[in-house]
């Protein structure tokens, strides 16, 4: 029989006693549970019958006694018969009902007593005294008591009888899994007894084998499954041999060629010392020449095998480094100026290898990084990193006296040349004006580019400030002279901002930071206050003083809009010809809960500046456009948006889910850009402003001919709309800007765009802009921006004082500058 037929044999005789145990004793226990089941259910109640028997015969009993108190002996009156009755027919039926659910048992003669004694007083028909009555319902009372207590008896024998029949059967469920365990142990032990003894076999034949013992050996087996194994073990064994012998041919053959492989080894190794770009030398324990190649004698000369490294490396410079077991490295010049590396490693058991490599193109190249790392690769100038380290190490001489001046300097309209002319004029531009600063500046005064259009000096000679303030005159007249830069001649302006401070300082990097910043401050001011102009500016504390403001700004303006301190307000703008508001423009505000109402103009830029105009503009995109999808007929609503959004590519995506999102038709949607969103990106602004007119919007150009290249854009882009700025409409009495307004005008009406004047103030104003066909105009003449909730009452008063608005004849108004 094989293994595999004994094993399923003997689990299947395993699961037949498995399943032999479990369905008699799941048979026995079912059988005992059902019939403990069906003989308790009847006497549980039995017991609950005779319980509401016992009850309500105390009942009775109880209020009898309250009767009985005044007379006994009195006749029951009709009231306590009725009561008697009725008392009577309820313990009759317990009585009844308990006695017919109790199939056996020593309480039955008691239920039966009950039962009759219910009956003779149910017969009496209540004729009798109240003493008599209450006799009677005290026998009940105790009736009723016995036989619920032998009843309960009853039970609990049966709840023992019930016990010693589960414990029998335990105990044959026990002896039944004896019997069955006994029959897999002795199933176990004749499996065992068949499989064991051949497992030793093939056991002690892989131990001969592994203890070198390949000698055949003779088994037989009747499983096919042990026989199949001990024909593998032979086969493993006659692989082994055969594996043996081969090796011993395959170490005989490589014993033989070993001599050859040694020699072709040893010329390759003299090939390979022979081509290395060093120099290699080693000295045994003695320190005496045994191993060299050939670029270590074109080194050296005047040397052989077996001579003293002294002798050899004849330089005494050399004789240091012969120190043996010791691992080092040093840079050697030799007499023509080349320098080598030299390196030595000890030898165990006493020696040294030493290698000469040579580093003269390394060192130059290393020099030549040391300085582009240090200057910039365009102009040649000192870069940022090497102009800090100068200002560090002169703020810090503490043998010097007196002051020094940092000069920061950058060029006013940069940006604009490298657009116009291109990068490669922009960066001929800026070697020019190094130049010019390398030329200025005294000697022992540094200029270095810090980057982009950024230069800085640093001025050691001198009197400060006086010397300082000399200086930006000499450059501000020397920037005057335009630069000649590929055939063309350019002209610009600088603005420059200046730090005086003392020398011999104790930390002076800290101070090289804060005067790196006092410069970029003085340099901020000199921007804004000279605006295209070149200026200077030296640093004062209320600078500082206006950063700590502006950084505190920034704070506040980050929390905001989570704190709904941004709010818009909307200002008309009126059709003339039909003397109506034709819409509204959002204009944001920031109500500041301790500063107050914080101009656009002051927080806008921060915003800018700081990232946050993105969020900005799209909640007051979402906002605007909720509100307007409330206003009555086809009133449009104009939204600004600032350049730094046409940076996010979700624009387009925010507008199409605020259109959305407030039900509003993208027609009656403005949205505004400057001519300053073209100086950046032209080409991808130019295909966002295309984007957004094909979701139906209408796009208008603001503040029109106050920025750069307008007109260019204007044929590029079909604009809807074109906003004449307040300061021409403000000067609309000179003749420069009433001939820029009519040139708008007529080359809006040229280019079938419409045309809307803001900042109009006053009735001449608007008298004189509607003569010369503007019929869209905005400002303080009409109404200054309102919240959301002025706009009804807007809407039906400006067409109700429309003459008196635009009558010349009225009083004009103070003039105000819009905040739009």
């Amino acid at each position: 029989m094989s293994i595999n037929l004994k094993l399923i044999l003997g689990c299947m005789a395993f699961a037949l006693f498995t399943i032999a145990f479990a369905v008699v004793s799941q048979r026995a226990h079912v059988d005992l549970h059902s019939s403990f089941a069906q003989d308790l259910a009847p006497r549980q109640q039995s017991i609950r019958d005779l319980q509401d028997g016992q009850r309500r015969a105390a009942l009775l009993e109880a209020v009898l006694s309250r009767g009985a108190a005044t007379g006994p002996d009195q006749a029951l009156s009709d009231a306590d018969r009725a009561l008697v009755d009725d008392a009577v027919k309820d313990m009759l039926a317990s009585a009844q009902a308990a006695g017919g659910a109790a199939v056996d048992g020593k309480a039955s003669p008691m239920r039966d007593t009950i039962v009759n004694a219910l009956l003779r007083l149910q017969a009496t028909g209540g004729d009798m005294t109240l003493r008599l009555a209450l006799r009677e319902t005290a026998k009940l009372t105790e009736a009723f008591d016995a036989a619920t207590a032998r009843t309960s008896q009853d039970l609990e024998e049966r709840q023992d009888q019930f016990a010693a029949r589960l414990e029998a059967a335990s105990r044959d469920e026990i002896v039944f899994l004896g019997a069955t365990l006994a029959g897999v142990m002795a199933l176990a032990f004749f499996l065992s007894r068949s499989l064991v003894h051949r497992v030793r076999q093939a056991t002690a034949m892989i131990a001969a084998m592994a203890g070198g013992n390949l000698a055949r050996q003779r088994t037989t087996d009747s499983t096919r499954e042990f026989a199949a194994l001990h024909a593998a073990l032979e086969t493993l064994r006659t692989g082994i041999v055969q594996q043996s012998q081969s090796q011993e041919r395959l170490l005989l053959s490589q014993a033989t060629s070993f001599g050859t492989t040694l020699e072709t080894h040893q010329n390759q190794f003299g090939a390979a010392l022979n081509n290395m770009t060093q120099g290699l030398c080693m000295l045994d324990a003695g320190l005496n020449l045994i191993v060299f190649n050939e670029p270590f004698s074109r080194l050296f000369s005047n040397f052989k095998l077996g001579a003293p490294a002294q002798e050899v490396l004849a330089d005494p410079r050399f004789h240091h480094f012969l120190a043996p077991h010791e691992t080092g490295m040093f840079v050697h010049e030799m007499p023509s100026g080349q320098l080598l590396q030299v390196k030595r490693r000890g030898v165990r058991g006493g020696g040294l290898v030493i290698t000469f490599d040579d580093v003269t193109e390394q060192h130059k190249t290393s020099q030549r990084l040391e300085h582009l790392a240090g200057h910039d690769a365009l102009t040649g100038l000192a870069n940022r990193r090497r102009f800090r380290d100068n200002l560090q190490e002169a703020l810090g001489d503490k043998a010097a006296s007196g002051q020094l001046a940092v000069v920061y300097l950058d060029l006013n309209g940069f940006k604009s040349i490298n657009d116009i002319f291109g990068h490669l004029v922009g960066d001929a531009l800026l070697q020019a004006v190094g130049r010019r600063l390398v030329d200025i500046v005294p000697l022992g005064d540094g200029v270095a580019r810090l980057g982009g259009d950024e230069f800085a000096i640093i001025q050691n000679s001198g009197v400060q400030p006086e010397a300082a303030e000399d200086l930006a005159a000499a450059i501000l007249k020397a920037f005057e002279i335009p630069f000649e830069v590929d055939g063309r001649q350019v002209t610009i302006g600088l603005s420059m901002g200046i730090s005086v401070n003392a020398r011999g300082v104790q930390d002076a990097a800290a101070t090289a930071d804060t005067v790196m910043q006092n410069c970029d401050l003085a340099l901020h001011d000199a921007k804004v206050r000279g605006s295209e102009d070149s200026d200077y500016r030296f640093y004062a504390p209320h600078l500082r003083e206006q950063l700590l403001q502006r950084r505190a700004m920034e704070g506040d303006l980050r929390h905001a809009l989570k704190r709904g301190e941004l709010e818009l307000a909307y200002q008309p703008f009126v059709d003339a010809d039909r003397a109506a508001v034709s819409g509204f423009e959002a204009l944001l505000r920031w109500r500041h809960p301790v500063k107050g109402m914080i101009p656009p103009n002051q927080f806008i830029p921060i915003a800018e500046s700081i990232g946050l105009i993105t969020e900005i503009g799209l909640w007051a995109l979402k906002t605007a456009c909720a509100e307007a999808a409330g206003w009555p007929g086809d009133l449009a609503i104009s939204v600004n948006l600032s350049p730094v959004q046409f940076k996010s590519k979700t624009l387009v995506d925010d507008v199409t889910a605020a259109l959305r999102d407030a039900g509003l038709s993208p027609r009656r949607l403005q949205l505004e850009v400057t001519e300053s969103l073209f100086i950046d990106q032209a080409e991808d602004v130019l295909a966002t402003l295309t984007a957004l007119r094909r979701l139906g919007t209408r796009i208008s150009m603001d503040d029109f001919g106050t920025g750069y290249s307008s007109l260019g854009y204007l044929t590029r882009f079909p604009f809807d709309k074109i906003k004449i700025d307040q300061s021409f409409v403000r000067d609309i009495d000179k003749p420069e800007s009433l001939a820029v307004i009519r040139a708008v005008i007529g080359l809006s009406h040229s280019m079938k765009m419409a045309v809307i004047a803001e900042g109009v103030e006053t009735p001449a104003q608007y008298q004189l802009l509607h003569r010369e066909g503007c019929r869209e105009m905005q400002g303080y003449l009409f109404s200054k921006p309102q919240p959301a909730s002025a706009l009804p009452t807007l809407l039906m008063r400006i067409p109700l004082d429309w003459p008196m608005l635009t009558e010349e004849t009225l009083p004009a108004r103070p003039r105000r500058l819009s905040l739009a």
